[in-house]
């Protein structure tokens, strides 16, 4: 069985198969090296890639997440652009308009996809401000705005309170009844200082039979 080439070191020729723990870096112009050829590549700070000469440094290779390098490059654009081109939904007039960013996002990264390295992906991002900036304060404001009614609506459900009901804490008996409770005829008189009725007066007189408490 033949080793994986995502785990070939182009420099040493070293693979998986005569280094199980092999350890493969991928550097910002997108070429690969294992963690010995970065060590000893870079050791005394900047020098040149030598895949594409693109003066790198140590700290500048990453581990390879991905095992197609195409994927790992445009996970990393993606990564790059978001800074950039970030609006949301909220920020459209309508799900047309959504859209048509979303598929202008797109292109942009197939765009980027084309360029050689990440000066290059960063360069072209960088123009992308200027586009993206316009709006910016724009987008602000009516991000603002949205919270604040949102804020608005909330404050007026609190405010929304339900009628009071005068039982509204008083438990409800577990004990199913199969005929009907005759109240004796002192709990039948209208009881109104404190807000009081016979309705919660006979409550309690029934809640008494069952609850040694009341």
């Amino acid at each position: 069985m033949y080793p994986s080439m995502d785990q070939f070191c182009p420099q040493c020729k070293s693979d998986s198969y005569l280094n199980p723990n092999i350890k493969i870096y991928v550097s910002p112009c997108y070429h690969k090296m294992c963690e010995n050829c970065v060590s000893r590549i870079f050791s005394q700070g900047e020098s040149a890639c030598p895949e594409c000469g693109t003066l790198l440094r140590r700290i500048n290779f990453i581990s390879q997440t991905f095992e197609d390098i195409d994927v790992e490059r445009e996970c990393r654009i993606r990564k790059m652009l978001n800074r950039v081109f970030n609006k949301e939904e909220i920020d459209f007039d309508n799900e047309e308009e959504y859209d048509d960013y979303l598929e202008k996002y797109e292109d942009l990264i197939l765009e980027l996809m084309q360029l050689k390295n990440d000066m290059q992906i960063s360069k072209r991002i960088e123009s992308l401000k200027d586009d993206t900036g316009v709006h910016k304060n724009e987008i602000v404001a009516k991000r603002r705005r949205i919270q604040e009614g949102m804020d608005k609506s909330v404050g007026v459900v609190d405010n929304l309170r339900a009628p009071y009901d005068p039982l509204e804490d008083v438990e409800k008996p577990t004990v199913i009844l199969k005929k009907a409770i005759e109240l004796p005829e002192g709990y039948t008189y209208e009881c109104t200082p404190a807000g009081y009725s016979k309705r919660i007066t006979g409550y309690r007189a029934v809640y008494s039979l069952f609850d040694d408490n009341i």
